[in-house]
């Protein structure tokens, strides 16, 4: 696979809708510009980014890459104690913050975390924004992005992922026309997570897709936001489409009509048919949406099944931090569903000893100050997930449990 340079599409629409404002991709390249011009770092680097999810979040992140700096990301619910163990492990030279959360950062200062310059977002509305384009100037095997796992057991581990990792992934995505730059995606799950960060904002921005960030996960925000904008790919996490499938399915067992409806195009199981019944749900979610994708966690075969019958075909996927994050996904066209589907393009998996390993242009360069831990992770250059799978004969991939 041909991995191109880390870019933002160089296109005049709209990147980014957030709280009723349309964010252009010009604005956007040049707010980056502005952010770059900020912060005082250089190559190999730092820039850490606590706070809830906003698009100065985004432009914080190309800012540090188009210094030559790698991203730490922190979850917005961090406590001072796990700042302090990411501070210090990960040394960053720079963060950036919310007003929101600036005193929990401040509490982690005076706790012993070192973070370098501080930079609030409400502060830097009044920054002056010129023109610029966005330019990475990360090599392909500099570290790009730092996110801190824990797995299952133990103290969150930083995952070293390249440029390299992380074009691979989007590259993989893109070559599988899943997605075009006339999507729009959205966007409610939190970015320090690698699944949200690679689906709702890398690969989009690198597309010319747009991104609707919501801020709550709620049914009936996320039903306005469909409706509203368009939006023609939900991403999600299981828990997320529980709570929308239970408030669309209510509806529906309220109406016996409907109800009835609802098992006929169960039983036929053909999403042509299911879309012409369910027309009218389609509509109330702005006649665009095409499918849900669904990784981070195992989503129930029924829901799938349901939301087919509803005509909202489910796309699941696999992956881990350490992959980039994803490894395989169900394409629209061929799902089969209780199965995370096939292999990205460049990635192979192989079942060992009943464990799922992943070889590929996505596996992490290791776990930051940890040798011992990345040796014991990636052997003969595979990555040994700790999960336990299968492949069928057409080469999709099943979860069976934990090693």
């Amino acid at each position: 696979m041909q991995v191109h340079p880390m870019k933002i599409a160089d296109i005049d629409k709209t990147a980014i809708i957030y709280q009723g404002r349309e964010i252009s991709f010009p604005w956007l390249h040049a707010w980056i510009k502005a952010f770059s011009d900020l912060i005082p770092v250089g190559h190999g680097d730092r820039v850490a980014i606590f706070s809830e999810n906003r698009p100065e979040w985004i432009c914080a992140v190309y800012a540090a890459w188009q210094r030559g700096a790698a991203v730490v990301p922190i979850d917005a619910l961090s406590s001072p104690t796990d700042i302090v163990h990411v501070f210090n492990d990960s040394m960053p030279k720079a963060i950036f913050t919310s007003k929101v959360l600036e005193k929990v950062l401040l509490d982690a200062v005076s706790s012993g975390a070192r973070p370098g310059h501080i930079f609030v977002f409400e502060d830097l509305s009044s920054l002056v924004v010129h023109g610029g384009r966005f330019s990475s100037a990360l090599s392909d095997d500099d570290a790009a992005l730092i996110p801190y796992t824990s797995g299952t057991t133990g103290r969150p581990k930083g995952v070293v992922l390249t440029q390299r990792n992380l074009l691979s992934n989007i590259e993989g995505i893109i070559s599988t026309g899943i997605a075009s730059r006339d999507d729009r995606l959205l966007s409610i799950l939190p970015f320090h997570h690698t699944y949200p960060i690679m689906t709702t904002v890398l690969t989009p921005l690198f597309l010319g897709a747009t991104i609707v960030m919501v801020d709550k996960p709620s049914s009936d925000e996320i039903i306005t936001a469909c409706r509203t904008y368009k939006v023609t790919i939900f991403v999600g996490v299981p828990r997320v489409f529980e709570l929308f499938y239970r408030s669309i399915m209510g509806r529906v067992r309220k109406n016996p009509i409907l109800f009835m409806f609802f098992m006929l195009s169960r039983s036929l199981d053909r999403l042509a048919i299911s879309r012409f019944i369910f027309r009218r749900l389609r509509v109330r979610l702005g006649g665009a949406l095409r499918y849900l994708v669904s990784g981070g966690a195992r989503l129930s075969p029924q829901i799938a099944r349901d939301f087919a019958a509803l005509g909202l075909p489910v796309v699941e996927g696999y992956g881990l931090t350490e992959t980039s994050p994803i490894i395989s996904f169900n394409l629209p066209r061929v799902i089969k569903i209780g199965s995370v589907g096939r292999p990205l393009p460049g990635v192979e998996v192989k079942i060992e000893g009943g464990e799922i390993a992943v070889r590929g242009p996505n596996v992490m360069k290791g776990y930051l100050n940890l040798p011992d831990r990345t040796r014991d992770a990636i052997r003969d250059g595979w990555f040994y997930t700790g999960d336990l799978g299968a492949l069928d004969q057409d080469g999709y991939l099943y979860i069976t449990g934990r090693k």
